[in-house]
């Protein structure tokens, strides 16, 4: 990943002077792999209370 972005981030900067947009577009990417990553987890704790730690891992039956 930190190679691609660099490779990413050289052409960039010398096909058009502005790397900026290339770092936003790489920081959306990331965001969105996390907030699957996120909603993933969730939801396999959600389905077995005991990977539940928020709740110490008891139902709430």
């Amino acid at each position: 990943m930190y190679l691609s972005h660099l490779l990413n981030t050289v052409l960039a900067v010398s096909a058009t002077g502005n790397h900026w947009w290339l770092d936003g577009v790489a920081a959306i990417a990331i965001l969105g792999v996390a907030l699957w990553i996120d909603r993933f987890v969730r939801n396999i704790t959600n389905k077995h209370p005991a990977l539940n730690f928020a709740n110490d891992g008891q139902s709430s039956n």
